[in-house]
């Protein structure tokens, strides 16, 4: 009886155990960059920055913790249950003068995050290298 009851607290604990997987779509994600690539202006930056993707944001913060860009999110293509698996996902945004795309994706070893802005003026298209992706 004593083996039965350990066994049925066991399943119970692993049925009720939280998965760890981090669905973008429904969580609140920081991804940390050691690398920016600039295409307008072809400059790279090896400046750490963070993202921070919420269900309804996306905020891309400097170094010094600065906001360099904070963005409502206005629609999605995509769906990408567990940012630790491959995967990609692209968000439709804006902000008070600027609309764009944000594409966040993970291919093999490689994550990346592409912020493409339509300016007046053209494109402005940045490429994030990520080396770490955590839950907040």
């Amino acid at each position: 009886m004593k083996v039965e009851k350990y066994v049925l607290i066991l399943l119970l604990a692993i049925v009720t155990t939280p998965s760890f997987s981090q669905d973008i779509l429904v969580s609140d994600v920081q991804w940390n960059s050691i690398m920016t690539f600039n295409a307008q202006d072809g400059m790279i930056s090896d400046e750490t920055t963070k993202v921070v993707s919420t269900p309804t944001s996306i905020t891309w913060y400097s170094a010094e913790g600065l906001v360099i860009y904070n963005l409502s999110i206005e629609g999605v293509d995509g769906s990408w249950t567990d940012v630790s698996q491959e995967g990609t996902i692209a968000f439709n945004v804006k902000d008070s003068n600027k609309i764009g795309v944000v594409e966040f994706s993970r291919k093999e070893s490689e994550v990346k995050i592409l912020i493409h802005f339509m300016l007046e003026d053209g494109k402005s298209i940045y490429e994030l290298k990520i080396n770490s992706v955590n839950s907040i």
